[in-house]
């Protein structure tokens, strides 16, 4: 809990002004009931100006205009993010969120090959901890089989199997898949995501929350990708060890949803300051608002997002389906 204790000790904003005395103590009562609650508290680390280029603000505009926007929208992964090039805005519906044709398999089975092909010291020590999945994918003659074995899953499955190999391609910037991942990371341990915010001046955490019973297909967890490797090894398919699947890794499958954020921490004349999310303090939040998350008024939100250089969104309904669009 280090870092909501340090949470706790800073400076609270709602859209850059100071909250007051009585505002700060219902935001401390709900974040307690938080801490008292049975859920995963997440972190993000994230630099201000590629943050900043996502929702087209400027340095002017922050945190005003920019909470305005981030707490109706959320965070996105890549997927959703305009491309800086022609190839990355073409393939977006190619790799959506919902795709799990026999095209796309064939597509992750060849990502990962050009990935295990890649010649540096990361790349080479997955290799040397996966030999058998190594050897599997890259043999081209083997793509075919893995299809085959792919296609006998059901619908579920197929989406678990591809999330599982998806995240070996998440995981590493030089795969061709990292441009166009729909994937999100965050962590639980507040270390790890200042060390991904970079430079103090510049460090945003985000700090959230998500039930510990929230449908498995949108966090990615340690025990969901065991349950994932059972049935992968059932029909003889590779899986992997990975330093990045340990307790403290938490994917998120399309971003992060602004109805689990409580706020985010930035840097303001060298001190750190913390902006709320003003729906943590809507005076009317029902009695399940910790498993539900805050009941945010999104009847603008396509507006917002056409403001931002994000060009699409997804919705999980309570049978952990995605919806998905693009603009």
């Amino acid at each position: 809990m280090r870092g909501f204790q340090i949470m706790e000790n800073l400076k609270y904003t709602i859209l850059g002004q100071k909250i007051s005395v009585q505002k700060e103590e219902m935001f401390l009562e709900r974040f307690s009931l938080l801490k008292k609650s049975d859920v995963m508290f997440l972190y993000r680390g994230e630099n201000k100006q590629k943050l900043l280029y996502k929702y087209n603000e400027s340095e002017y505009n922050f945190p005003v205009i920019f909470s305005h926007k981030f707490f109706i929208i959320g965070d996105k992964g890549r997927n959703f993010l305009e491309g800086l090039t022609e190839e990355v805005r073409s393939s977006m519906s190619v790799y959506n969120i919902k795709n799990i044709s026999e095209n796309f398999f064939r597509e992750i089975f060849n990502m990962v090959t050009k990935l295990l092909s890649i010649d540096n010291s990361k790349i080479s020590n997955f290799k040397s901890k996966n030999i058998q999945l190594s050897d599997y994918f890259l043999n081209q003659k083997n793509v075919d089989d893995f299809c085959e074995k792919i296609n006998v899953l059901d619908e579920k499955e197929r989406i678990s199997a591809r999330d599982y190999y998806l995240t070996i391609l998440h995981s590493y910037s030089k795969s061709t898949y990292y441009p166009f991942s729909f994937l999100l990371s965050t962590t639980s341990n507040i270390k790890i995501a200042e060390e991904f915010a970079g430079a103090f001046e510049s460090e945003i955490i985000i700090y959230s929350w998500l039930p510990k019973e929230s449908n498995s297909q949108y966090t990615l967890i340690h025990d969901y990708l065991n349950n994932i490797e059972k049935i992968l090894l059932s029909i003889d398919l590779p899986v992997y060890f990975s330093r990045f699947f340990n307790q403290q890794e938490i994917t998120l499958k399309g971003g992060l949803l602004p109805h689990y954020i409580i706020g985010y921490s930035y840097i303001k004349s060298n001190k750190k300051h913390f902006e709320i999310n003003p729906w943590f303090l809507n005076e009317e939040l029902n009695d399940n608002w910790v498993l539900e998350g805050l009941p945010i008024n999104q009847d603008n939100f396509w507006t917002e997002l056409k403001k931002t250089n994000i060009l699409g969104a997804f919705v999980v309904d309570e049978l952990g389906e995605y919806g998905y669009d693009m603009l």
